[in-house]
């Protein structure tokens, strides 16, 4: 009995001895199928590496214009009549956009530093002096400055080397308020 436990411990160390070498090759087997095939892809460049983006090309000044007349407080003289912050005049204004604009005309208002297709309130200041007996009508309308916006479309390089590609470009225009033209005529 004694010699039969001996050759069982014998044989079952051996058969760990086995298995722990079948191991270590089996794992050196992966290590070089591994190292294999990150040698082979390092050419490849996925498409995470790049990102697509809308981006300002250029902006400018492309003119300016006016908004239609708008007719202001009515008085006779003698004595000035102005124009201010009264709550009877319109002194609304709301910027807009016109041409492509596949951004967003929120982006490109936020570009210029306006907000677009939201009416807003301007303050007014004017005063005409009115001799005895005359009756004036104080005017008023918008300055508008016209700016010219180009957009474009990216492919942009992320973590790969590379350069960015335009792949589209669109023109827009924003009319701006800028202020207030003032004039008077007789008569209401």
């Amino acid at each position: 009995m004694r010699g039969f436990r001996k050759i069982t411990i014998l044989l079952v160390c051996c058969l760990f001895a086995m298995a722990g070498s079948f191991n270590v090759y089996a794992n050196e087997r992966e290590l070089a199928r591994d190292d294999r095939m990150l040698n082979a892809s390092a050419d490849i460049f996925p498409v995470e590496n790049y990102t697509y983006s809308w981006r300002v090309i250029s902006k400018s000044v492309s003119g300016y214009s006016f908004g239609n007349w708008r007719k202001g407080p009515t008085g006779r003289g003698p004595g000035s009549l102005s124009i201010n912050e009264g709550s009877t005049l319109n002194r609304n204004f709301t910027n807009t956009i016109s041409g492509a604009y596949s951004w967003g005309e929120g982006n490109i208002g936020l570009s210029l530093g306006v907000s677009i297709g939201k009416s807003e309130t301007h303050g007014t200041s004017y005063t005409i002096q009115l001799n005895k007996g005359q009756i004036k009508t104080i005017l008023l309308r918008p300055k508008i400055k016209i700016y010219r916006v180009v957009t474009g479309y990216y492919k942009l390089p992320v973590n790969a080397a590379g350069r960015a590609k335009l792949i589209k470009k669109e023109t827009s225009y924003v009319r701006v308020f800028n202020g207030w033209d003032y004039s008077w005529k007789s008569g209401y």
